[in-house]
């Protein structure tokens, strides 16, 4: 059921979404924009969609994991209008870039049988909408695994994809950046975050500073939470060409020893700037202004 949210009506309608023969979609997300279009998005593939057994531990996120294969979207319009799905498959070379030798192996072989494969656990994050009517879609693999011990668990974030889509619904770029992390808790400083620019989006992300400089096709090397550096994704609204850049070591900043960083700590409202809180000691927590040029 959708309601009028736009013209306050209160008026609810049903619409029936009829999605590619052979589509099995997952991590569905609706969010409304700022002229009242809601918007659906999620990525999809051929009816190879597994939940992990240990699903309830993040149910509450709403996001069910599987084999990405592509990215779907529509706008939920009024209930007499047609609803047009507009798909777009990730290719190949994007699936197969930063990879472990195993796993490319693997995809090759699957593609050589003409075998299906994707991006595992993998779910839509959030978006940012252009002024052109285009939007940017984030998503992030994200997956729980087993520690040494049955009660142990390792929190595990791995690769973005981002897609924008025109607002005829074309595919306008695709990219995906690689990224490798985990923590013995959820979340903390792992996952990235999203920051506005005028010309450029940033992603916030935690990493080793060995990884800034390898080539972005290459698999990086894992960060462990526990403090690092602060590192971004300078992505080109128009182009989506994408490069990395080391911000700040979180432990240690301008001289000053801090700690506790979290990315629910960065706040911007502010093109190309970020306010970030940290703890310096003695109870007393600081707050960091970044410029990103």
């Amino acid at each position: 059921m959708i309601t009028d949210v736009e013209n306050r009506k209160d008026v609810t309608f049903k619409k029936k979404i009829t999605l590619r023969k052979g589509i099995d979609p997952a991590s569905l997300k609706l969010f409304e924009l700022e002229n009242g279009k809601i918007v659906c998005v999620g990525y999809y593939s051929y009816g190879d969609r597994k939940v992990d057994k240990n699903y309830k531990d993040y149910s509450k996120r709403g996001k069910i994991f599987f084999n990405a294969i592509g990215v779907f979207k529509f706008d939920l319009v009024n209930n007499t209008e047609e609803v047009k799905v507009d798909y777009h498959d990730i290719p190949k070379e994007i699936i197969n870039q930063n990879l472990n030798r195993s796993i490319f192996n693997k995809n090759k072989l699957k593609e050589k049988k003409g075998e299906v494969f994707g991006i595992p656990n993998f779910a839509f994050d959030t978006y940012h909408k252009n002024n052109d009517g285009s939007i940017v879609l984030i998503g992030e693999q994200f997956k729980i695994a087993r520690g040494r011990e049955s009660y142990e668990k390792i929190y595990k974030y791995g690769d973005v994809l981002i897609t924008k889509v025109n607002r005829d619904g074309s595919l306008a770029w695709m990219k995906k950046l690689a990224k490798k992390q985990q923590s013995a808790r959820d979340k903390g400083d792992l996952s990235v975050k999203l920051i506005k620019g005028k010309d450029d989006l940033y992603l916030l992300y935690m990493d080793e500073i060995g990884n800034l400089d390898i080539d972005l096709l290459k698999e990086p090397s894992r960060y462990v939470a526990g403090g690092g550096f602060l590192t971004a994704y300078k992505i080109h609204y128009n182009s989506g060409d994408a490069k990395k850049i080391s911000l700040l070591d979180t432990r240690k900043v301008k001289g000053v020893k801090t700690s506790q960083f979290a990315l629910s700590r960065v706040s911007s409202n502010t093109n190309d700037e970020f306010i970030l809180e940290v703890y310096k000691k003695k109870k007393e927590d600081i707050l960091i202004k970044v410029e990103l040029k």
